[in-house]
């Protein structure tokens, strides 16, 4: 069981006045007599303090020769040309690409999108475009309005029926699905 903010607010506070009032509280006199006692009995014992025996010096050993290294033979600049004009070069494959490939993100569903009523109300009309990142679910990520209609209450509404009816097929390279962006038109009439 653990114990509530409440029992550890009541032990801090125990602990700091158990604490404060120990400091607070003086110390008797000590008796200075029986202090300075000791202190001439401590001056009454003698104390040898010893030096420690010098070091002796090291003796020089005795080095091993250094043997000499022998130099690689000399090869001529023919000898090297020749040896890598008979190496292949590296054959660099590519990755083969998989039938499924598409280089951008494909809208597989989005059926046609209803302005608001107090929209169609007092007739507004207007073109958006909409930059959208498609992640590798086939989901939107982010969006931005590249061009508004100039009615927020109609952008607000065709951002909110993309995210939630847009289906997308995302963008696939080598058989790997990867997130990437495409740009989607509207008109509002």
């Amino acid at each position: 069981m653990k114990p509530s903010k409440q029992h550890n607010h009541i032990a801090w506070g125990l602990s700091l006045a158990i604490h404060a009032a120990l400091f607070l509280i003086p110390a008797p006199p000590a008796d200075l007599s029986t202090n300075q006692d000791v202190i001439k009995q401590m001056n009454r014992i003698p104390v040898s303090i010893k030096a420690p025996p010098p070091v002796p010096p090291k003796k020089a050993s005795a080095r091993k020769p250094i043997k000499k290294k022998k130099r690689p033979k000399q090869v001529s600049n023919k000898k090297i040309i020749k040896k890598v004009a008979q190496k292949a070069p590296p054959k660099i494959t590519k990755p083969q690409a998989h039938p499924d490939d598409q280089t951008h993100p494909k809208l597989i569903h989005l059926p046609q999108p209803v302005p608001p009523k107090s929209a169609i109300n007092e007739g507004w009309k207007g073109q958006i475009s909409v930059k959208v990142t498609v992640n590798e679910n086939g989901q939107i990520s982010q969006h931005q309005i590249i061009q508004s209609t100039g009615y927020p209450l109609l952008d607000d509404a065709y951002i909110r029926h993309l995210l939630q009816k847009a289906k997308f097929k995302p963008k696939q390279e080598y058989g790997i699905k990867k997130s990437d962006i495409i740009v989607l038109n509207h008109t509002f009439q």
